[in-house]
């Protein structure tokens, strides 16, 4: 239970550095880089925090592959979702080859 309260997290916090990545009055504000490295603390502060939970490879490589799915997810839907921008085939495609790559990874780590 507690991994999903990390990836959620996470992907909040990702979907929140996508928005201000695509937004172009934050993109070209002086602010943009104060919010990019609290944003990448935080998530760093995060990952540590829940490998460090786990303690266990086998959880921390199936946690990893929640949280890249997470924070694929939140690139690729944002844009999608909040900005209204239509993604081309080829970009769900992508998306998809992204996360079968990622199935394929972490099923070869064990």
């Amino acid at each position: 239970m507690t991994v999903f309260v990390f990836v959620f997290v996470a992907f909040v916090i990702y979907c929140i550095s996508s928005y201000v990545t695509y937004d172009q009055s934050i993109r070209n504000s002086n602010i943009i880089f104060p919010i990019s490295v609290t944003i990448s603390v935080m998530s760093t502060l995060l990952w540590i925090s829940m490998i460090r939970i786990l303690n266990d490879t086998n959880k921390i490589i199936a946690a990893s592959f929640a949280w890249d799915t997470a924070v694929t997810m939140a690139y690729a839907l944002i844009p999608a979702l909040l900005q209204g921008k239509n993604l081309s085939w080829q970009s769900y495609a992508a998306l998809v080859a992204i996360v079968i790559s990622l199935v394929w990874f972490k099923v070869s780590c064990d």
